[in-house]
């Protein structure tokens, strides 16, 4: 499992890493789900139940399928917005 820290060197980079300590510091687990693995359905096999996407700024279109299921099936998708722009995406 990667923890929070390491490479600091981006926007991006930092974004992930206070996610990470976020969770960590909830006593929570995460795992990294890579575009290739959610278009195979991964998000459906009811292995998780919440997916948090920050700084996505594009997705395919099988993701989007395979993140509609998800939402579908009673899970959370949580586009990593600040709180005033929160959405819950429900379909």
């Amino acid at each position: 499992m990667l923890h929070s820290g390491g490479d600091r060197g981006s926007h991006f980079t930092g974004v992930r890493n206070g996610w990470t300590k976020l969770i960590e510091d909830l006593g929570l687990q995460y795992e990294f789900v890579g575009a290739r693995q959610i278009e195979e359905g991964k998000l459906t096999r009811n292995e998780y139940r919440v997916l948090i996407l920050p700084q996505s700024l594009a997705v395919s279109a099988r993701e989007v399928d395979q993140l509609r299921q998800f939402v579908q099936a009673g899970g959370d998708l949580d586009r990593g917005l600040p709180c005033c722009n929160h959405e819950r995406a429900r379909t």
